[in-house]
């Protein structure tokens, strides 16, 4: 309010007496320069007559006077007694004088003042001319100014109440004047005296006051508009001076605020000037120089260090070098500086200086910020060791290692990867497949990525011949599995490749390879010689749970309670002091209290002298692996039950085989209506109950291929509930809820049938107190608006089995891993972990979707999509076919192969019977024979895959190069060909199992013929 006051009340006044003081001196000015103009002008008018009236008077002595009648005025001039004719009389007698000039001018003299208002005076210096004139003050004053070279005089006096301007001019002797003052001792140009004049100006003043009063009205009003203007702009200043002071009060109170802000960050700013001197600081740079108290204003940093501590001597120092390097590279300049803190703590600084300007190019200032970047130190330092130690640990492999990110490009290998394969890591990182391999072998590769990337759930295994760089093949098994990023999504894959050769050789160290790769997750701990922690991995933390600062100052002992493991403390210590390593599993317990087992190597390191300097322990949690073990074994055990069962199954298949051909045979020969025949109808049925349980036992063993057949799936439902019910209690309520007009699906009913059962039995153990099991079937269409719902991507018709129950449920944690192999929540000894396992297997074998939805306390539901088989039109049309189209002539050749003799005798029969012409042989040699003997009359092979000598695949791989239009059948009772089915399908060969029943054989055989015709 002051300032406004000040600015409203006395910068105005000031200003208006300014303008004030300026316009009357200007006003003053310009009426004296006025008057004295008009004086000059009127000074001008009479200077002008008096000269013009001495040159006439010069002109009329120079040549004589003037005749003049002679009365009171003009009288004889007595100077002119030079001249004899002073007077002459006309001839009419009139008298007259003769007038010289200067009695002219006497008698202009007296004539002026009252005829022209003019008076005219000589003043004479000496009174030579004329004795009786006498000159007054001003006249005296006048002729001594002009004997010093003036050549004028005047001044403005009043007479009578009116005006004149008195102005004389010197009088200068001339030769005019000789005629008659030569006597007098004048000499021409010699000065006598002066000439004066009263000339009259009251009408010039007039006109001067008149002009002055009208230019004291158009000054006045020019007066008053720069006082409006001064006003005006007075009031616009002042509103903008207050608009100013109100933006500087908000700029000063954001710099305020801004410098609030900047002392309330810990990085270290500082505001210096051009030539280096500090301006502002902010308090973390105070209190890191302890400089809090100090006047550092306006100061540079050598006297800076001179006032505070000397430990900072150097830092002041190499401040001014950075700050000069700064100005004269022109560029912003980072640096990094040690400086000790209060405590005496070396810091590491990150310090960038930005040098500042003027439009000029002279330097205006720097701005220096540092941030205290020694934390980030030490754990570049730490990430730096951690990421030396993993690579050192990768390069120790004795596999090929390597890793890609999801979109396929290799981030990196060890040097095992580079050794084998003859290339280095620098060429692979950033690459894909396309870029390294050939194209053939890189597809391969891509492929097996988006199967592993797409289906992520365990590992992937398969054997591969490998080219290398140098065009060298190395054949061997690669171990693929995808990691995640921090949000469990897929971020890509680690592999492995290993030799063949390397594994027939180690086998035994299968498990130390896993575990080796798995090491990356072991916790390390370094100690001082007395136990002391001075370094953990971030493996200890995942692992127990401690951080840095929970074990600070701890020593190892204090991560071994006493309360588990005493008695193997002072064992340790006495190894390890000993200087060798201790080895062994100890049980622990993590930050929450949780105990853990892990298995413990403490190792001595010792300097060149062999003095112990430090201790290492190696800790590794092997909680899960002693699950794994156990899963291993169970897992042995069932692949040890499943061979034993595959073994079994084949020659009971063959057995089946020769009593169910004979056993039709029969029945052929017997005719229908024979008193046999009911007992054959047993036991044929006995037959095919024993040929279901053998194919339970290969789809359990996993070496049966399924057999794909129209089936009705409430058909097989209704089965399994029969043979459920005295398995699930009786607290246990089966409901079903059936679609009668569902249409049939393409599938092995055996392994349907073992999805009800898996499903069913976890559903009773979820149900421990009863509850009840639905069961049902519906119709269902999927279309493309369903499909991001399924992650199969599948669209069409369905057939959905729901089996859902009321027990316990499950978390989302739980149901995410239900699937995968071993996983089971059930007690130890309780579970295998692969029914679920088993269910996904045989629905991606069927083309089908399994979904699962749990909540805790809410039971669960398995809902399991089968694709439809055949449309209702499809249904007509093979409802269509008649017998009469599957008639063919059976005189065709066929080459029978089969190494059991009576199985050989029994198919031959069947085949002989029905018209077909049968060549038998016993293995393949044989065949070979006959097949090259007869191979021009031959239609048809059917051989048995297990032969003594080589496989029936090999011998028909061989007729058909020879012969390629010849039909080709294998039969088997065990075939183990997972990767075998999809090739015989493309080489168009026919797969019947056995046992079967003789139709079923012949009628698949007539078939083939008809497709073929």
């Amino acid at each position: 309010m002051i300032k406004n006051y000040v600015l409203k009340k006395r910068y105005p006044m000031i200003l208006l007496i300014i303008w004030t003081a300026f316009f009357l001196f200007f006003f003053y000015f310009s009426i004296k320069s006025h008057e004295k103009h008009s004086i000059e002008s009127e000074k001008s008018k009479v200077k002008i007559l008096l000269e013009q009236n001495l040159f006439l008077c010069h002109l009329a002595a120079m040549y004589g006077g003037l005749f003049v009648p002679e009365n009171e005025f003009a009288k004889s001039n007595p100077s002119a007694r030079n001249f004899s004719e002073k007077g002459i009389t006309t001839s009419s007698g009139e008298k007259l004088v003769l007038i010289n000039p200067l009695s002219i001018i006497s008698q202009l003299m007296e004539l002026s003042p009252v005829n022209y208002k003019i008076k005219i005076n000589i003043a004479d210096d000496n009174w030579k001319i004329n004795s009786g004139l006498q000159n007054d003050a001003w006249e005296s004053e006048a002729i001594e100014k002009f004997k010093k070279g003036a050549t004028e005089k005047w001044e403005l006096i009043d007479q009578n109440g009116k005006s004149f301007m008195r102005y004389m001019i010197p009088f200068v002797f001339a030769e005019s004047c000789s005629k008659c003052h030569g006597n007098k001792g004048y000499k021409t140009g010699e000065l006598i005296g002066g000439l004066s004049i009263y000339y009259p100006v009251d009408d010039a003043l007039k006109l001067l006051k008149d002009e002055n009063k009208n230019g004291f009205f158009i000054y006045f009003a020019i007066w008053s508009m720069g006082l409006g203007i001064i006003i005006f702009l007075f009031l616009r200043l002042n509103d903008y001076i207050v608009k100013c002071k109100s933006e500087e009060t908000k700029l000063k109170e954001s710099e305020e605020l801004l410098w609030t802000l900047i002392n309330s960050i810990p990085d270290i700013i500082c505001f210096k000037d051009g030539e280096c001197r500090w301006i502002k600081a902010n308090d973390a740079i105070l209190r890191l120089f302890q400089l809090e108290n100090t006047d550092y204003v306006m100061k540079k940093d050598h006297e800076l260090a001179s006032l505070t501590q000397s430990i900072y001597q150097d830092v002041f120092r190499f401040c001014a070098e950075t700050d000069k390097e700064a100005f004269n590279s022109g560029k912003i300049q980072r640096n990094q500086e040690i400086i000790l803190d209060s405590s005496g703590n070396s810091r590491c600084f990150d310090v960038i200086k930005s040098p500042l300007f003027n439009e000029d190019g002279s330097k205006k200032g720097i701005i220096v910020i540092g941030r205290d970047i020694s934390d980030e130190k030490n754990y570049e330092e730490e990430l730096q060791k951690h990421q030396e130690f993993l690579t050192a640990l990768l390069n120790a492999l004795p596999v090929a290692f390597f890793y890609k990110d999801k979109e396929g490009r290799y981030l990196g290998c060890n040097k095992k990867y580079e050794e084998l394969f003859n290339i280095s890591e620098n060429d692979i990182i950033g690459k894909t497949v396309f870029d390294i391999w050939d194209q053939e072998e890189a597809e391969i590769y891509h492929q097996k990525d988006i199967e592993l990337m797409e289906n992520p759930i365990g590992a992937q295994s398969y054997e591969f011949k490998k080219r290398t760089k140098g065009h060298d093949f190395i054949e061997g098994i690669f171990y693929k599995s995808v990691f995640r990023d921090e949000k469990g999504e897929v971020a890509g894959i680690i592999g492995v490749f290993s030799e063949l050769s390397e594994i027939k050789k180690k086998e035994k160290e299968l498990g130390k390879l896993a575990s080796v790769i798995e090491q990356i997750n072991d916790a390390v701990i370094i100690t001082d010689k007395n136990g002391k922690i001075e370094y953990i991995n971030p493996a200890f933390n995942n692992i127990t749970g401690y951080n840095a600062n929970d074990i600070k100052g701890k020593y190892l002992d204090d991560l071994v309670p006493m309360d588990i493991n005493y008695k193997k403390i002072d064992d340790i210590w006495y190894i390890i002091t000993s200087g060798d390593i201790w080895i062994g599993q100890v049980s622990n317990r993590k930050k929450d209290g949780a105990l853990y087992e892990e298995e413990l190597t403490v190792c001595p390191i010792k300097d060149k002298d062999g003095n112990i300097t430090n201790y290492v322990a190696l800790k590794r949690d092997i909680t899960d692996k002693r699950m794994l073990q156990f899963q291993l074994t169970q897992s042995q055990k069932m692949e040890s039950l499943g061979r034993l069962a595959s073994g079994i199954a084949h020659d009971f298949n063959n057995m089946l085989a020769v009593i169910q051909g004979n056993l039709e045979l029969s029945a052929m020969k017997l005719g229908k209506g024979n008193l046999i025949e009911k007992n054959i109808a047993t036991i044929q049925s006995v037959i095919e109950k024993g040929a279901g349980l053998v194919r339970q036992l290969l789809c359990f063993s996993r070496t049966q291929p399924s057999t794909f057949t129209n089936i009705d799936l409430n058909q097989v439902i209704l089965h399994v509930i029969g043979i459920l019910n005295p398995l699930i209690g009786e607290n246990i309520k089966i409901e079903t809820y059936l679609n009668e007009n569902i249409p049939l699906i393409k599938g092995d009913s055996l392994n349907i049938e073992q999805i009800i059962l898996n499903l069913s039995l976890n559903a009773r153990d979820a149900m421990s107190s009863g509850g009840t099991i639905i069961v049902r079937t519906e119709h269902v269409q999927i279309d493309e608006s369903d499909i991001r719902f399924l992650r199969s991507g599948k669209s069409g018709d369905f057939i959905a089995l729901t089996l859902e129950d009321t027990g316990k449920g499950m978390d989302h944690d739980t149901l995410s891993r239900i699937f995968e192999p071993f996983f089971t929540t059930k007690e130890h000894g309780k579970g295998t972990g692969l029914g679920l396992y088993v269910v996904y297997a045989i629905t991606q074998q069927h083309n089908a979707i399994i979904e699962a939805s749990s909540e805790l306390d809410k039971g669960t539901s398995f809902r399991i999509y089968f694709p439809a088989a055949i449309s209702e039109e499809e249904k007509i049309d093979e409802t269509e076919e008649t017998e009469e189209d599957l008639i063919h002539p059976r005189n065709k050749r066929i080459l029978l192969v089969e190494d059991e003799e009576k199985v050989r005798d029994v198919l031959s029969d069947i085949l002989t019977i029905s018209d077909y012409m049968v060549i038998e042989a016993d293995c393949f040699e044989s065949a070979m024979k006959i097949f090259e003997k007869e191979k021009d009359n031959l239609d048809m092979i059917v051989t048995d895959f297990m032969l003594p000598d080589k496989n029936g695949f090999e011998f028909l791989e061989i007729c058909k190069k020879e012969k390629s239009e010849i039909k080709a059948v294998i039969i088997s009772g065990y075939l183990d060909l997972d990767e075998k089915l999809p090739e015989i399908g493309e080489r168009g060969y026919r797969l019947f199992p056995k046992p079967f029943k003789a139709n079923d054989f012949i009628d698949f055989i007539d078939r083939i013929f008809h497709e073929g015709s």
